[in-house]
């Protein structure tokens, strides 16, 4: 995959720890700087997801949504907000989820049309 002409800050919000850097790294190899959490600091108010997403700014979120889902309903709304732009089925590994981060990060550098 090419690089993107701009450095979009993605935002990796997920429960595992190993999965957060296996896809860091692969957003690396793209060119992406990151900003990541794990979603316990959500739940347990460790991490306010607001500030967070104001003070990074990303241009790309990936949130895992864990089961049981009703846990981490109701952060759906910030990410909504945010600029929910894609679902993707489970399983993905790091370097398919880094590619489709790519894609949507250069998308979200695009002129928007009108």
């Amino acid at each position: 995959m090419s690089r993107p002409t701009t450095r979009t800050p993605v935002a990796i919000f997920n429960s595992r720890a190993e999965f957060i850097d296996g896809l860091r790294e692969a957003l690396d190899r793209e060119g992406l700087p990151t900003a990541t959490a794990l979603l316990a600091e959500i739940q347990d108010g460790t991490l306010d997801l607001v500030a967070f997403l104001e003070a990074h700014d990303p241009g790309v979120i990936v949130y895992d949504l864990p089961r049981p889902f009703e846990r981490h309903w109701k952060h759906r709304a910030n990410i909504l907000r945010a600029g929910f732009q894609y679902h993707i089925e489970k399983p993905v590994t790091s370097e398919k989820l880094a590619g489709i981060v790519a894609l949507l990060a250069l998308k979200a550098h695009s002129p928007q049309e009108g």
